[in-house]
């Protein structure tokens, strides 16, 4: 699993370079138990690291129900 970018921290594009959208949802589903922090946004400027534990992980599932999701591609 590779360490999430929130869109506003994309790098321009790059013709070798996939990025995958993703959910609070998807990632708590996935989330191997042995690792216990979340890294976002790494070697940027608005770097952070949330906790990953099982308790936390329910709380990004609340988190992603309240906010509705992402919001819908455009498709220019």
């Amino acid at each position: 699993m590779r360490p999430p970018l929130t869109s506003g921290m994309l790098p321009p594009w790059h013709p070798d370079w996939v990025f995958c959208r993703t959910t609070l949802t998807e990632l708590a589903g996935r989330w191997p138990e042995n690792k216990w922090r979340l890294g976002v946004n790494l070697a940027t400027p608005c770097a952070i690291a949330v906790e990953a534990r099982p308790k936390n992980r329910r709380a990004w599932l609340s988190a992603d129900a309240r906010s509705g999701g992402p919001p819908a591609q455009s498709t220019r």
